[in-house]
């Protein structure tokens, strides 16, 4: 029987002997080409702040750029571009920084469909958040009327 010491000794001297490649730390979780440096728990916490950032990307894309328009007044909105970016900067950023976490991972198939979703999500808020700058470019060329 071996000792404890005598045990570590061994398994350092066999760390020792493998490639640097091969030798993983501990705290690591392997998954395919990378590891992940997180508990799994905390991989399905990420999935649940996303699904929980779904109705302020829904109030992103349906936020008007220029609300008298949605109303069917063809006049400028002095407001600006506040009204978009109020959902639109958090839900970018949560689903920004979803489809580069999840697409940082890519060989799994879980974290592939969430980063297409997160991506897919990011372009029509960035699109609403385009047209509500054009809007605000457009009444800042006429000084008269917003003042």
């Amino acid at each position: 029987m071996r000792s404890s010491a005598q045990h570590a000794k061994q398994e350092n001297l066999d760390r020792t002997l493998l490639p640097a490649a091969a030798v993983q730390p501990k705290a690591m979780i392997s998954c395919g080409r990378h590891s992940r440096p997180w508990p799994k728990w905390l991989g399905w916490f990420g999935i649940a702040v996303l699904v929980a950032a779904i109705p302020g990307a829904l109030a992103a894309v349906t936020a008007p750029a220029n609300e008298y328009k949605a109303w069917g007044v063809d006049a400028l909105d002095c407001d600006g571009p506040i009204s978009v970016f109020l959902f639109a900067i958090p839900t970018l950023l949560i689903y920004g920084a979803g489809a580069a976490m999840n697409g940082y991972y890519f060989r799994n198939q879980l974290n592939l469909v969430l980063a297409v979703l997160c991506a897919l999500a990011c372009m029509p808020i960035a699109a609403n958040m385009a047209g509500a700058v054009g809007e605000q470019m457009r009444a800042e060329r006429d000084p008269l009327i917003c003042q």
